[in-house]
């Protein structure tokens, strides 16, 4: 059987000597085996003496802990600081964005109604050519009407004169 031996990391390690006292301590413990005078003055200096270097072990890791603490707060501070300047940034960003689509959908509006308003235009100045068109076309008519009515007018007059020179020399 393999005997547990305790890991010297922890505890520190375990001088020879004190572990073949430890042992012939053991031995004259079991049944049976002359007793005799016990001598703990120097076992409880050795553990005096390793509790007080197990505070100073203590202390050094509070001390650590306590540095290694402050640091990281003060990471986690400046952490914050950027976390709060890269939110802020986001913020004026979100805000400058929303004012530019607020201008360019009024921009939209306002040209939408400026092509309205043209498109208006260009209907109202269609509709009075169409309107100078079949006014044209009447003056064309009525011009027509008017030639023929002049041609037949002149032709008869023509007709006429003919006839009163006829007359006359008849």
């Amino acid at each position: 059987m393999k005997s547990k031996e305790l890991n010297p990391e922890l505890f520190g390690e375990i001088h020879p000597v004190e572990h073949t006292k430890k042992n012939h301590l053991l031995e004259s413990m079991k049944l049976g085996a002359p007793m005799q005078p016990l001598d703990f003055d120097e076992e409880v200096q050795s553990t005096q003496k390793e509790l007080s270097e197990l505070k100073g072990d203590v202390h050094h890791l509070k001390d650590e802990f306590q540095e290694n603490q402050q640091n990281t707060k003060l990471r986690l501070d400046r952490l914050q600081v950027s976390l709060t300047k890269l939110e802020e940034g986001y913020s004026e960003f979100v805000h400058e964005v929303g004012e530019k689509m607020h201008q360019i959908s009024s921009r939209f509006g306002e040209q939408k109604k400026y092509d309205q308003k043209i498109q208006e235009l260009i209907d109202r100045h269609n509709n009075l050519l169409k309107g100078y068109e079949i006014r044209m076309n009447q003056t064309q008519r009525i011009l027509a009407q008017k030639e023929s009515e002049l041609i037949e007018v002149h032709t008869l007059l023509n007709n006429t004169k003919m006839e009163l020179a006829r007359m006359k020399r008849f």
